[in-house]
């Protein structure tokens, strides 16, 4: 039994049977990791917007736009929004990828390559290691994300009804970027260099 995707199969390149990668036949995590990334990149990308237009910067060309008080408090209150949604969206994100995690090291016997005698070898297993990396990054992502949410948070002592991102909130939203763009990137390798989950897409070779 063979199968192709629908560009191999119009020059009729056959593939051979895929193995499942995971525990399930259908992996949620692949769903449900656009809307953490969505979220938290809008969220922190209005920080920085609302930085270069009222704190730092503030070019003509910004400050003319969303320097009114009124569109600052909208950005800042959307903002804050967002990143109340790209931490709730991004708990079960987290949990689907470390079960597919666990579920590949499971099938491998273990994260370490394999010699053809099947001993273990010192190095980790390409794909798992970038798994992990994937997932050690969006851990530290979402804990610093947790902490720049509770720095803006109402407090009793310091009520924050505009939801004013403080300069370490802002800092933090210029560091998180670059960094959930850097783990996205490693996802995008799992699947096209790697092929997790490709096996999920193909159809049967007639």
């Amino acid at each position: 039994m063979v199968y192709s995707t629908t560009l191999q199969s119009k020059f009729a390149h056959k593939v051979g049977e895929p193995v499942p990668e995971f525990n399930s036949d259908h992996p949620i995590h692949p769903a449900l990791v656009h809307f953490p990334i969505a979220f938290n990149i809008l969220a922190w990308s209005l920080d920085i917007l609302y930085a270069l237009t009222s704190v730092w910067v503030r070019p003509a060309f910004l400050t003319t736009r969303f320097g009114s008080t009124s569109t600052l408090l909208d950005i800042s209150r959307l903002s804050y929004f967002l990143l109340c949604a790209g931490l709730i969206s991004t708990v079960p994100a987290i949990m689907s990828g470390n079960i597919q995690l666990v579920g590949m090291i499971k099938k491998n016997g273990g994260p370490w390559e394999k010699d053809a005698t099947g001993k273990a070898k010192d190095t980790m297993v390409p794909r798992i290691k970038a798994t992990i990396t994937h997932a050690i990054i969006n851990d530290i992502v979402f804990v610093v994300g947790l902490y720049s949410w509770y720095l803006r948070k109402d407090k009793t002592a310091a009520p924050n009804p505009g939801k004013i991102p403080t300069n370490t909130n802002l800092i933090l939203s210029m560091v998180l970027i670059p960094l959930l763009f850097s783990s996205a990137k490693i996802g995008g390798v799992l699947v096209y260099n790697h092929g997790v989950g490709l096996n999920l897409g193909r159809k049967k070779f007639e």
